[in-house]
């Protein structure tokens, strides 16, 4: 998957778009209740947040989908993450 600093858009590695990336609340990851190994539920807005690190490009879009408001938690320096 690629983001887009910028715009904070993720794309596939195919250069389709998943989801704008917005959060005003900006919280800890490691604060936050786990749900199972993949997924934690923020402390304020009480969504889940799914860890796009245990996931395929394929697999989130298909979350989008499903929920278009779809929290993803990333690192800048995960493996399957690239920035442009």
């Amino acid at each position: 998957m690629k983001l887009n600093l910028n715009t904070n858009e993720l794309y596939t590695d195919d250069n389709e778009f998943i989801k704008k990336l917005k959060c005003s609340f900006d919280v800890d990851w490691e604060k936050m209740e786990n749900l199972d190994e993949n997924s934690r539920k923020c402390t304020v807005c009480k969504h889940a947040v799914i860890d796009t690190s245990k996931h395929t490009d394929s697999e989130l879009i298909a979350m989008v989908r499903e929920n278009p408001k779809t929290c993803f938690m990333l690192e800048l320096n995960q493996e399957n993450l690239k920035i442009i």
